[in-house]
């Protein structure tokens, strides 16, 4: 009696652990078969500010070659004007990847900072208003 007593033991421990590989197996493949759906990342812009004295041509071979490479599918251009209007190049898009924003100040030899800061606060807040949230 001890023999069966044995064998029904170690067949009702090999009965759960396939019960239990079972369940794993298939929690795993709905896992797989169900993913979770992806959250809208929030959209990034990278804002791209000549040098004293420059002008947006200075970062055109850069935001070209990240256009090439797929890190963004878009790129803005921006103008101060020398009385601080702010003119943007188009709107941006839903589908817009990364937008890179070429700013280019008339006033490219200004050294009035805080008029600077200024023009970068309108050029920011136009940038949220059309959806860029970082």
């Amino acid at each position: 009696m001890k023999k069966h007593s044995k064998v029904r033991t170690i067949l009702m421990i090999a009965l759960v652990c396939l019960i239990g590989y079972a369940g794993v197996e298939s929690f795993s493949a709905h896992n797989r078969s169900n993913p979770e759906p992806e959250k809208q990342s929030p959209k990034t812009a990278t804002v791209f500010f000549h040098g004293y004295g420059s002008s947006r041509n200075a970062e055109k071979s850069m935001t070209k070659y990240l256009v090439d490479k797929g890190y963004s599918n878009r790129r803005m251009d921006v103008t101060v004007a020398k009385d601080g209007s702010v003119t943007m190049g188009r709107t941006l898009q839903k589908n817009d990847k990364n937008p890179l924003i070429l700013v280019q100040f008339d006033d490219n030899k200004n050294q009035d900072f805080d008029k600077t800061a200024i023009w970068v606060q309108t050029i920011m807040a136009n940038l949220k208003k059309q959806g860029v949230t970082r």
